[in-house]
């Protein structure tokens, strides 16, 4: 009994000694394993602060660029306006078309005021080329040449009028010194026979 005893204290304390050691082995195990998550955890919102930093900074560079691309878009609409404006006033010869080739609502709307611009542009020369040959023509009409007519035609449909109405007064007026002209002549031979009309 006491052999037996003994080889069961013996047996007793080398268990105890292992399940000892299996309880610190746990033990330790478990201090690491929880050190290894407290570790994964802070790595893991180290990471999260990373990368809402980095969104935040590319939301933040992708605002400025829109501002910058809009602000760019504003100030050439603005700048090719400002030409047109100076053409209208008579400050330059030409107006100049807005230089925005991008396919978003700003190019859209360039493209629109460019078309008007440009029909416009066209109208105006139109018109100036009629009224510049209209004065020559009255230089020419002072002079004595009245078989000549306004060939340009204007855009404006006033001044489309004003021509025909000027034509008509240069014809009529042409036919009428001509019909003058061959009474006086017909007097000129004392043949006081042919009259003139009042109309």
């Amino acid at each position: 009994q006491e052999l037996f005893d003994g080889k069961l204290k013996t047996l007793y304390a080398q268990h105890r000694k292992s399940v000892d050691e299996l309880v610190t082995l746990s033990n330790k195990l478990s201090t690491q394993s929880e050190e290894s998550a407290l570790t994964l955890i802070d790595q893991g919102n180290s990471l999260v602060m990373i990368s809402a930093l980095g969104i935040i900074g590319l939301l933040i560079t992708m605002s400025l660029a829109i501002m910058k691309n809009i602000d760019l878009s504003l100030s050439k609409i603005q700048d090719g306006l400002l030409g047109f404006f100076d053409f209208l006033h008579r400050k330059t010869t030409t107006s100049s078309l807005i230089e925005l080739k991008t396919n978003d609502e700003f190019g859209i709307m360039a493209r629109m005021i460019n078309d008007n611009i440009s029909c416009i542009e066209k109208g105006i020369i139109a018109d100036s080329t009629t009224v510049n040959e209209a004065l020559r023509i009255a230089s020419d009409v002072k002079m004595g040449h009245l078989s000549i007519k306004i060939s340009h035609q204007p855009h404006n449909p006033q001044l489309h009028e004003l021509v025909s109405v000027l034509n008509d007064m240069f014809s009529t007026l042409n036919e009428n010194v001509a019909k003058i002209l061959t009474t006086l002549q017909t007097y000129a031979r004392n043949d006081f026979s042919q009259r003139t009309s009042k109309n």
